[in-house]
């Protein structure tokens, strides 16, 4: 049996929609959710963009949404819903993973995350906000490994802030903890990132199954959305 999730992201994408175009979404979606392998929902590739489960569906002459499908396995993750060129540009800025240190299930923005700062020889060089830490320690805590440069940039609290809105949640907590001061060990007992058993990263199944990842949930849509 097919597993099926809607992201955050959704949501937020279905809220910003006009109401007649919700309308059609939740037509869609309830279509989605009851049968993701559907001969009527033609799932088709973006060709520029690197991840190659992404794959986009018609809603109308107009509006698309993106979907997350493996060529191998049985996981449909619905992520996001535009207008068509906003909707493909908005998944070529996008990484879909299974953080390989967490198990947690992500999608990183990388459009408009902010550029390491460049130091004149005329002024001195402030050490980073995390530089007492280990890459590895940082990555522990969810750090996607490709914003792990942006974390290693930031000089102050304020640049931290500034970068979170493009860290997974649990990321952005665990790092401002960890610029309040408090003890890496102490983080980790209150974010509980550490998995059990060891992770694998292709595993979109598992992935949806982690407490970071369970704002997933067909619950949600119907609570929030109206479907």
């Amino acid at each position: 049996m097919p597993t099926v999730a809607l992201a955050t992201e959704f949501f937020d994408a279905f809220a910003a929609l006009p109401r007649a175009q919700q309308k059609k979404v939740r037509e869609f979606s309830a279509k989605f959710l009851a049968n993701p392998a559907s001969a009527a929902i033609h799932y088709e590739k973006i060709h520029d963009v690197k991840d190659d489960k992404v794959r986009t569906v018609r809603i109308d002459q107009k509006y698309r949404a993106v979907v997350l499908h493996p060529e191998q396995g049985d996981v449909y993750i619905l992520v996001w819903v535009d207008n068509h060129d906003e909707a493909m540009a908005w998944a070529r800025n996008r990484v879909f993973e299974v953080n390989p240190a967490t198990g947690a299930f992500q999608v990183v923005g990388l459009d408009h995350v902010p550029a390491p700062r460049l130091v004149t020889s005329e002024e001195p060089e402030k050490a980073g906000l995390f530089s007492a830490y280990s890459d590895d320690l940082i990555l522990s805590f969810g750090v996607p490994a490709i914003l792990l440069p942006s974390v290693r940039a930031v000089r102050e609290v304020k640049g931290l802030i500034s970068l979170g809105k493009h860290l997974p949640a649990e990321a952005d907590e665990a790092l401002l903890w960890l610029a309040e001061g408090i003890p890496p060990e102490e983080v980790r007992d209150a974010v509980a990132t550490t998995p059990k058993k060891k992770v694998d990263p292709k595993n979109l199944a598992a992935a949806l199954e982690h407490p970071d990842t369970k704002s997933f949930t067909r619950e949600k849509l119907t609570k929030d959305c109206g479907f």
